[in-house]
């Protein structure tokens, strides 16, 4: 009776040890799929800040132009921007959902 009891006993222990390597496992796993999801976020915000500095740049350098070209009597920088970035990007967008494969980050960054 006393060996039975002892090899139960060592079968409840190797059970526990499983039951905490996996735990252990499923915490480690959980661990990974955060830093993959922080980091996925992380570079979603880096690629839209690169777009957001590209298109502000372009835009003043427009703006810088068009008052050198026409004046400042008229805000044609403005317009030229407004009319301009609305097509190219009506251009891009059907291209880029119709016509081009491309990854989600190109999409953001575009």
């Amino acid at each position: 009776m006393s060996e039975e009891l002892h090899e139960e006993t060592h079968a409840d222990d190797r059970g526990a040890g499983r039951r905490t390597r996996l735990r252990s496992g499923t915490a480690s796993l959980a661990r990974m799929q955060r830093a993959i999801e922080r980091r996925t976020w992380v570079t979603t915000i880096l690629v839209i800040a690169l777009g957001a500095a590209v298109g502000a740049n372009l835009r003043y350098g427009l703006s810088i132009w068009a008052a050198r070209q026409w004046g400042t009597t008229f805000p044609y920088g403005t317009l030229l921007i407004n009319v301009l970035g609305s097509f190219a990007i009506g251009v891009v967008m059907v291209l880029l959902t119709t016509r081009l494969a491309v990854s989600d980050l190109w999409r953001l960054l575009i």
